[in-house]
């Protein structure tokens, strides 16, 4: 990786120490000033200042980012990017006042989303969510945790998690598959969520074990 371009420097940002952070110490930052990184084979094979690498390394390919802001790829621990239909009227009423629990019992919330799911097929659902990983990408996020829960069937449950299947075969962003059947209780199911927690446990997760790398219980 080059780092000038008209007299102007790459600067390298990344987080310090290797264990998670919380509150204001993930604000913690080490940033330099005209930094290089050699890439081989797909991984970081060197980081430092852009002399001592251009000395070491002979590039078989250059990438000139001068002017630009190197980070690491970000990861998005929770996102449920397998949908068709938005909810922003639901964020209008949030702001407004009202409680995620109100919202729900006039109908939006989690179940809003069911229908869009179960009469999708495969195709559609893919089709719509590859353009939302361009954005991911666009805006530097390599990695997301993929739930599902918004199909609330074993078979809208499954189909989920096969098109978070398929797009992880057809884009560059890495999906990890968490299976979220008790995202809510199904309509179906009102009244006697006990008998759709025994489905998920008995059937669903059984089901889903080489689909997904998790499972997740709201």
């Amino acid at each position: 990786l080059e780092t000038r371009i008209g007299g102007w420097e790459v600067e390298l940002a990344t987080p310090t120490g290797t264990l998670a952070r919380a509150g204001a110490s993930m604000g913690a930052l080490s940033v330099s000033r005209g930094a290089a990184v050699a890439c081989d084979a797909g991984r970081f094979v060197a980081v430092g200042a852009e002399p001592e690498l251009t000395s070491r390394f002979r590039g078989r390919e250059v990438l000139d980012a001068g002017g630009g802001l190197a980070i690491p790829g970000l990861v998005d621990s929770h996102t449920h990017p397998v949908f068709l239909g938005t909810r922003e009227g639901e964020f209008e009423q949030r702001i407004g006042g009202r409680s995620y629990v109100e919202i729900a019992a006039a109908g939006g919330g989690i179940r809003s989303s069911l229908e869009g799911v179960r009469g999708s097929t495969e195709h559609l659902l893919l089709a719509a969510l590859l353009p939302r990983l361009d954005r991911f990408l666009q805006l530097g996020t390599t990695t997301i945790e993929a739930k599902t829960g918004y199909g609330l069937t074993v078979a809208d449950e499954l189909k989920g998690l096969d098109v978070i299947a398929a797009a992880n075969q057809a884009h560059a962003v890495e999906l990890v598959a968490t299976c979220l059947g008790a995202h809510d209780v199904p309509p179906e199911f009102n009244g006697r969520p006990d008998d759709w927690i025994e489905i998920v446990c008995e059937e669903l997760w059984p089901a889903a074990a080489t689909k997904a790398a998790f499972a997740d219980v709201f």
